[in-house]
């Protein structure tokens, strides 16, 4: 089977995203169904990988119902309560500053992004760049993996590391796993940002 996602490789930001349904407990009786949605900010050799890890596990996975792919950065992120960011770490600002009033207010982010952006007041983690531009949370997801040894499905570990919200880190280790893929949720956002490379 084809993946569901693809890439462009004139366009530095190829969106993708993944609806899913999910159900909330509303004073502890009653069972609340809503459509969450995964977007894929991404480009290159992992943003291809990052969308096809997603993109395997929204078809195995109950909760999720297909995955589809958008030109417009504005449109595939509007609805999105899930966005992962996975772009070289120069085009970070900009993508956020687009993003600005954009974005969800209940949204989460993941970054998988390696690097820093450094500015005169000093460098500055891309973690904290999406949390402060954009206004929401965000995760990162690192390891010491190389993209093309995981579009091949060879043996991988990776580690998501989150602030306080472990039911969005489990989230996010769904969204990624795979039988060769490995990943463990770990509380510590800056320290695997900066050191599980």
């Amino acid at each position: 089977m084809a993946p569901a996602f693809e890439q462009v490789p004139q366009d530095t930001e190829t969106q993708t995203e993944a609806p899913h349904k999910a159900s909330n407990t509303v004073n502890n009786d009653a069972q609340v169904d809503y459509k969450s949605r995964v977007t894929v900010v991404g480009s290159g050799n992992w943003g291809s990988v990052a969308a096809k890890l997603i993109a395997s596990n929204t078809l195995k996975l109950n909760s999720f119902h297909g995955a589809y792919r958008y030109p417009d950065l504005e449109n595939a992120v509007k609805d999105a309560n899930l966005l992962v960011f996975v772009n070289p770490h120069q085009f970070m600002e900009g993508i956020c500053k687009r993003l600005v009033g954009k974005v969800r207010e209940d949204g989460e982010a993941i970054s998988l992004i390696k690097g820093m952006e450094v500015k005169m007041e000093g460098p500055c983690m891309i973690s904290t760049l999406i949390t402060e531009q954009l206004g929401i949370n965000c995760s990162v997801l690192m390891g010491a993996n190389i993209a093309n040894e995981i579009a091949v499905e060879k043996f991988s570990e990776a580690t998501v590391g989150y602030r306080d919200k472990r039911d969005i880190a489990e989230q996010w280790v769904r969204l990624f796993c795979t039988p060769y893929f490995i990943v463990t949720p770990v509380q510590d956002v800056e320290g695997v940002e900066l050191c599980a490379r």
